[in-house]
């Protein structure tokens, strides 16, 4: 009985995950029209970025398993998350945090300072 429990409180969470991550992925973020570089990056990160704008007080994200893997991927900043059969599953804001400055510092260096 309790194995059967546990199967189900991680299928739901298996399910709200990615219906959380269908919802961050249809907002206001577009997809690049061209697959350059630097507009990849810039799609990843507005993804990332829109997760943390809906929830500003959280300080864990569960979303966009192929964004996070994306903007480690380029910026060599990892996420505190473990991995799984399914990627990673959230982010935490001080991972953001490490990657907004590594994104501002490569896209517009006005506003470091």
């Amino acid at each position: 009985m309790l194995v059967k429990e546990n199967q189900l409180k991680l299928a739901i969470s298996s399910i709200s995950v990615f219906l959380i991550s269908i919802g961050v992925s249809l907002s206001q973020v577009s997809k690049p029209k061209e697959d350059n570089r630097d507009s990849l990056i810039t799609y990843h990160f507005q993804k990332l970025e829109a997760a943390v704008n809906l929830n500003p007080t959280k300080t864990k994200f569960y979303c966009c398993s192929g964004s996070i893997i994306y903007i480690e991927k380029e910026s060599m900043i990892f996420s505190k998350s473990d991995g799984t059969f399914a990627g990673k599953l959230y982010f935490t804001k001080s991972d953001f945090l490490k990657w907004r400055k590594w994104y501002i510092s490569r896209f517009d260096n006005s506003k470091l300072h």
